[in-house]
């Protein structure tokens, strides 16, 4: 009944772990994670025509689940000895032989009698599913009585009507069953066809209906001798119902801790997951949390929330680190909670594989909401999302979580609409993915900007080398910008810093290894052109008479990001610690001069360019040997050895070092 699995060392994955049934790991499993989102395919096909014949992707492994799935599904429409008997007598029929579909059709047909053409027909030729839900029970009682008189000349008796729904196209009979307060359970059946097989259950009326005719259906009055506790559709869990949370009264749903252990998501039930969340940063001090996730099969109704309470415990902040002087940027004016909520859910009953996402969260001082809804085709190759976006600081001590606090505005709306266009594709020695991102401010913002950004990333892979390639081009207009929104030359701008944990605040990066002047810094995050030899430079200019401006960041700007990597050529002890050891190089320009035909030659900076060599590690890269589903935490550390327009104080070439808590590409 469960599979067979090598025993786990640690104390923890024993301790959390669930035996696998063999019937979900081998069957139902892979079934229902693509039924649940109508991406089962019509299985009546022949195997070279799956995805056009290329590589047997399009479906083409339901050749094996779809088909084992439709047999459980077979076994109980005809009840367990019927179907046996009948299977027993196909082999023998068509040992040594090769049959096709057709064959084990008619011989199930003819050694049955039982006319299953609607069966094999939902199952073979269609990409219909199984979808039945519970959606009333009503307790009964007569008009001229109250409800207390009424159960006394019932003899203690209680009486129930049950409605249920078909959602989906496929029709099958149903068994459910009824558990009642005082622990008895008593078992039905309703026949979708004239044919009603062997049972123990009480058998009702026959459904009449099919595909979208006749779509519901309420069981004449059931007499029980207490109160309904649950109603359940199919307790043998064989009805591959494709949505199982309103196949129960109880709705199906269960609670654990969230020991990161990665398994498969169960398909009968909708999961919550809890765990402490402790956390830290330089303002708050200690962050004391709780955090919960949950969703169905990874596609329904998901959700990960968090609360923190802020005990300004172990802060370290000073508010002289920072050259402001305002009356409420002091020490205790951190906020007393933090919160970060996601729900994103499908709208295939819309279209398919569309999605809509709310995040809202009030950490490190800003208030933030979105709303994104999107669309991808069947291949995930191609992406469409529309968000709404806000981003507000309500005063001036919310800027002291930041690494770079005079670079976001305070009491001020910055309210946008972000259009996203992703296409991904594959050639013959690498991948690669293209985005077009219009983003523009929105009704109700303090700012009026708006900006084009196009960026390309292929990975090559070449003998042993791999090789990334980013390029990404900003035209950006408008006459009142959220400088927070700014594009950076160096790496991430103060938006962009706000999605990792580790920069969002102050506290895990020392204040005198972030800002900007006369030379270059030791911190750096990826993002913007993504220049990181020139991290922390003001990037001055000089006209001819002598006056400069920092290019530091601008609305506009161009950049070429490439990375080698040669790990594979290292000894083998160097690649059980690091993740990458790559060579790189980074060219661009920007500005911060409106764009137009006339100045798109002139308003430019000059070229930047840096090179040098730089590794990354994952501090978890363990945590998939022991099957824990832990996320990626990344250090890098790059050398650019050389710039081609250093820093006054720098030669062109010289030892430099960054380091940052991501991949730089």
């Amino acid at each position: 009944e469960y599979m067979v699995e090598d025993k786990s060392k640690h104390k923890w994955i024993q301790k959390f772990k669930k035996p696998l049934k063999a019937i979900d790991s081998e069957i139902y499993n892979a079934y229902m994670y693509d039924a649940t989102k109508s991406n089962d395919p019509i299985i009546s096909t022949h195997s070279d025509c799956f995805n056009g014949a290329l590589r047997h992707g399009g479906g083409y492994r339901h050749v094996y689940y779809k088909t084992a799935a439709m047999l459980y599904n077979l076994q109980y429409v005809l009840g367990d000895d019927l179907f046996l008997d009948a299977m027993k007598n196909y082999f023998n029929s068509w040992k040594i032989a090769h049959p096709y579909e057709i064959d084990f059709k008619n011989a199930m047909i003819q050694y049955t009698g039982v006319d299953l053409n609607w069966f094999f027909d939902q199952w073979l030729d269609t990409d219909k599913r199984l979808d039945y839900a519970i959606t009333k029970v009503e307790e009964i009682y007569p008009e001229s009585d109250i409800k207390s008189t009424f159960i006394k000349e019932n003899n203690g008796n209680y009486s129930y009507k049950i409605t249920f729904k078909r959602k989906a196209r496929m029709q099958m009979p149903i068994d459910f069953r009824i558990v009642c307060e005082n622990g008895t359970s008593y078992d039905y059946h309703i026949p979708n066809n004239w044919f009603v097989k062997k049972t123990n259950a009480e058998v009702l009326t026959k459904w009449h209906g099919w595909d979208l005719i006749h779509p519901t259906y309420t069981t004449k009055v059931i007499t029980l001798p207490s109160k309904i506790k649950d109603v359940i559709i199919d307790p043998t869990h064989r009805l591959a119902d494709s949505y199982m949370l309103d196949n129960s009264m109880k709705q199906n749903i269960t609670y654990e801790i969230d020991h990161r252990i990665r398994q498969y998501p169960d398909w009968k039930n909708y999961e919550i997951k809890y765990r402490p969340d402790i956390w830290w940063n330089n303002y708050d001090g200690l962050k004391l949390g709780f955090h919960t996730s949950g969703g169905y099969l990874r596609h329904h109704h998901l959700y990960d929330a968090t609360i923190w309470l802020n005990s300004g415990k172990l802060a370290n902040f000073n508010a002289s680190d920072f050259t402001r002087n305002q009356e409420d940027s002091i020490s205790d004016q951190y906020d007393k909670f933090s919160y970060r909520i996601n729900y994103s859910t499908n709208l295939d009953n819309i279209s398919l594989h569309s999605k809509v996402k709310i995040h809202s969260r009030f950490l490190a001082g800003l208030h933030k909401n979105s709303l994104t809804i999107s669309k991808t085709d069947a291949k995930q190759n191609n992406k469409i999302s529309v968000k709404f976006l806000s981003m507000y600081r309500p005063k001036e001590s919310s800027r002291n979580y930041l690494l770079y606090p005079d670079m976001w505005d305070v009491h001020k709306l910055n309210n946008r609409v972000d259009i996203n266009i992703e296409h991904n594709y594959k050639y013959s020695f690498g991948k690669g993915r293209i985005n077009l991102e219009m983003q523009s401010s929105a009704i109700g913002s303090d700012y009026d900007y708006a900006k084009i950004i196009i960026t390309t990333l292929n990975e090559n892979k070449i003998g042993r080398l791999k090789m990334k390639l980013r390029g990404i081009a900003q035209f950006g207009s408008g006459d009142n910008w959220a400088p927070e929104s700014k594009l950076h030359l160096a790496g991430a701008n103060n938006e962009e810093l706000m999605n990792s944990k580790f920069t969002r605040a102050s506290g895990w990066v020392p204040m005198d290894d972030v800002g900007f002047g006369n030379t270059t810094i030791t911190f750096h995050s990826s993002g913007g052109l993504n220049l990181r030899g020139y991290a922390g430079y003001l990037v001055p200019e000089f006209d001819e008479d002598g006056n400069w401006k920092p290019n530091h960041i601008g609305t506009s700007g161009l950049a070429i990001n490439t990375q080698i990597d040669f790990m594979q050529y290292t000894p083998h002890v160097i690649r059980h610690f690091l993740d990458e050891i790559y060579m790189f190089s980074d060219a661009g320009i920007i500005t911060n001069e409106k764009l137009n035909k006339e100045n798109f030659q002139d308003v430019f900076s000059e070229l930047r360019v840096d090179a040098g060599i730089g590794f990354t590690m994952n501090i978890f890269e363990d945590a998939s040997k022991y099957n824990l589903n832990i996320k990626p935490l990344y250090f890098r550390v790059d050398f650019p050895l050389f710039l081609n327009r250093p820093p006054a104080d720098q030669d062109f070439f010289q030892f430099r070092l960054i380091a940052g808590f991501e991949k730089a590409l």
